[in-house]
């Protein structure tokens, strides 16, 4: 089965427009990331093309081997309006400033699968996650959404000075895809 979101995700890798050392961000930066879907296991890079314009802001655009995204930082907030092949209007939140926070979202979300109207939740806590044998600092954001009858759950791990260290997207709570940093920026 074809998921339209798993394209979409590992291209969250990255990125802002205003100094946030959980998201370092300079054109021609590239990260390397593991991932694992329940079909292969590969190393994959991102890389930060282009500034551009996103949600009315100066923005990035980077691009990997399953497209492309467009991500800003807004009012302090990392959001995005492009995923992969999945479009947000409004931009959806991926990011919030401080340690702790919590935000709603109301929008369309498009694809070529079609559009659809909904509503998504994004928590955001302080954080250890283990890497490489060690406890390191993060903020955690979990994102959940319904789309097309499922639910759809993305959680983020952001570490300073590095961005993205995991990320991991379940559709009605089965892993559907993960993935690891293991170098960037």
């Amino acid at each position: 089965m074809k998921h339209w979101w798993v394209g979409s995700i590992i291209l969250v890798l990255v990125g802002c427009n205003k100094a946030d050392d959980r998201m370092p961000l300079a054109v021609g930066n590239t990260w390397s990331a593991h991932s694992r879907d329940s079909f292969r296991e590969l190393v994959e890079s991102i890389k930060v093309t282009r500034s551009i314009s996103v949600a009315g802001v100066s923005g990035f655009e980077l691009s990997g081997p399953l497209g492309v995204s467009r991500i800003a930082f807004r009012d302090g907030r990392l959001v995005a309006d492009q995923l992969g092949i999945t479009r947000f209007s409004p931009p959806i939140p991926l990011l919030l400033p401080g340690p702790s926070a919590q935000t709603a979202w109301t929008g369309t979300v498009a694809s070529p699968a079609g559009s659809e109207s909904t509503e998504a939740r994004l928590d955001q806590i302080e954080d250890k996650l283990e890497i490489d044998g060690k406890k390191v600092n993060t903020t955690k954001t979990v994102l959940t959404f319904k789309i097309r009858g499922k639910d759809l759950e993305l959680t983020t791990w952001f570490r300073a000075g590095i961005g993205i260290a995991r990320q991991e997207q379940r559709l009605d709570g089965k892993l559907i895809v993960s993935f690891d940093t293991i170098s960037g920026p």
